[in-house]
């Protein structure tokens, strides 16, 4: 390979990148002709979504949509798929074949978060994720203020809310469920002095916040059913001074899969803390099932301490929420940066394929295995069937080459992405070439010195055209009788 980056391929001819290729022919006296080709790829898969949202009135709701405006790059024709990040449902679009470059909206969406992915010809996708389907913020006029914290009774949100359309009555909440529930505690809005001269602006004070955290509210139209968020960008006030690094964020091993992790370390807590708890949040705020943890030391001076794979996490962004635990101000919380949980764009596969016969050298037969979608930096691994799947750190992946060299058998042969992911082909069947038998008869005994004759036959053949040598003599070519 001569671009964009050389590479010496040896003898694989597939599952090559794009870039410019020269092969070259050497014959038994070592001539050598050489001829270069050029493999290209499509540009990158680009698009950009519009998100329609929720109308309410006093009739009720009016379901919001999602269009995929027209792509461009990639291979035409395309599929469009909507993914429910809370109920992992995925609506596809045609349900049966594919489509041109056309804008499409998935329609009736009801609150929530949803992802857009666009496969094209070729199966490479792009991945739009964490896309918030509410009410429109033009609906009601947030006024989020901070009142403190302690971390005994938690941090305090003053809501002030201007309805631009009538409704009501409403109510406030924090965001701390998956839908369609959003929140464990609705509270109702309190009007009038003191929090206003009148019927507006619509007020309630939120206490027993998480402090340190970063919290999104839900206001909810309880004649309509509609439903307002709105995120207060900055962390809540908190006596915590906990600070927090990403150290390694691993993202999900295969496409579709939701077994992502982070690694953090913690420090400068509180010289009297004993533990520290911590669970990941997504986009709005909502706790992640399954990512909650804790971690227990002595007291004593705060030192790094290294928590490592929190997980398991779909793809998306998050933030990790810790809280400090005994100590002096026990409760206290503070929130990590943001981070980022990404997937391969397609699905990883495999194909393979016998290619040569085994015969009675070493490991003459082949395999000839091609990888293709999931994130690229194959390698590969043989092994006689039936076999159990091999781990990611195996060392017996083979980084250079897609061409696997075994003894005639029955082999399950495994590709391995930059990810970790890991696909098969089972049952692969390299076949044995005949071994030829070799006997030799003298014709003759009654001649000359010298003249003597002998017969050549085999009783099993080989694989011809067969060259003979006497007395480890040079092997000329010749018919078997």
């Amino acid at each position: 390979r001569t671009l964009p980056t050389p590479f010496n391929y040896g003898t694989q001819t597939t599952g090559l990148p794009a870039g410019t290729y020269c092969v070259t022919l050497t014959d038994g006296k070592f001539c050598t002709d050489t001829k270069c080709v050029t493999i290209t790829e499509p540009a990158v898969i680009t698009y950009t979504t519009t998100i329609n949202p929720l109308v309410c009135s006093g009739a009720g709701i009016t379901l919001g949509s999602i269009c995929v405006n027209a792509p461009t790059g990639g291979t035409a024709p395309y599929v469009y798929t909507l993914i429910d990040q809370n109920t992992g449902t995925q609506t596809i679009f045609p349900l049966v074949g594919t489509t041109p470059s056309v804008t499409h909206c998935f329609t009736a969406l009801n609150f929530g978060l949803y992802t857009i992915d666009v496969t094209d010809a070729n199966g490479c996708t792009v991945v739009k994720p964490n896309l918030i389907m509410s009410s429109p913020p033009t609906d009601l006029a947030f006024g989020i203020t901070s009142l403190g914290a302690t971390c005994a009774a938690g941090a305090c949100l003053k809501i002030d809310v201007n309805p631009i359309l009538a409704g009501g009555p409403y109510v406030f909440g924090l965001v701390n469920l998956p839908p369609p529930l959003y929140s464990s505690s609705f509270q109702p809005i309190i009007v009038g002095p003191p929090y206003g001269p009148g019927p507006f602006p619509l007020t309630y004070n939120l206490c027993g916040l998480p402090t340190g955290s970063v919290v999104t509210i839900v206001v909810k139209d309880l004649t309509s059913g509609c439903l307002y968020f709105e995120t207060f960008t900055t962390a809540l006030p908190t006596n915590s001074n906990l600070t927090s690094v990403i150290n390694t964020v691993n993202n999900v091993t295969c496409n579709g899969s939701a077994n992502g992790n982070v690694s953090v370390t913690v420090n400068n807590y509180s010289l009297t803390t004993t533990s520290i708890n911590y669970v990941v949040n997504n986009n709005l705020g909502q706790p992640v099932l399954g990512t909650a943890g804790s971690i227990s030391f002595p007291a004593g001076p705060s030192i790094p301490r290294p928590i490592p794979n929190i997980g398991p996490l779909a793809p998306g962004t998050y933030t990790i929420y810790f809280t400090e635990q005994g100590g002096l101000d026990p409760g206290c919380g503070a929130t990590s940066a943001s981070f980022t949980i990404t997937e391969a764009p397609t699905v990883l596969t495999i194909t393979a394929s016998s290619t040569k016969n085994d015969n009675c050298n070493v490991n003459a037969g082949q395999i000839v295995a091609v990888g293709a979608g999931g994130a690229g930096g194959y390698t590969y691994q043989i092994l006689p069937a039936p076999s159990g799947v091999p781990l990611a750190s195996s060392p017996l992946w083979l980084a250079s080459g897609n061409v696997l060299n075994a003894e005639s058998g029955t082999y399950d042969v495994y590709v391995k992405d930059a990810n970790g992911c890991i696909k098969q082909t089972l049952g692969i069947i390299i076949p044995l070439d005949p071994i030829p038998v070799v006997a030799a008869v003298l014709a003759n005994q009654c001649v000359a010195q010298g003249a003597y004759v002998i017969n050549v036959t085999l009783p099993t053949t080989g694989v011809p055209p067969y060259t003979f040598s006497l007395d480890n003599g040079a092997y000329v070519t010749n018919i078997a009788p």
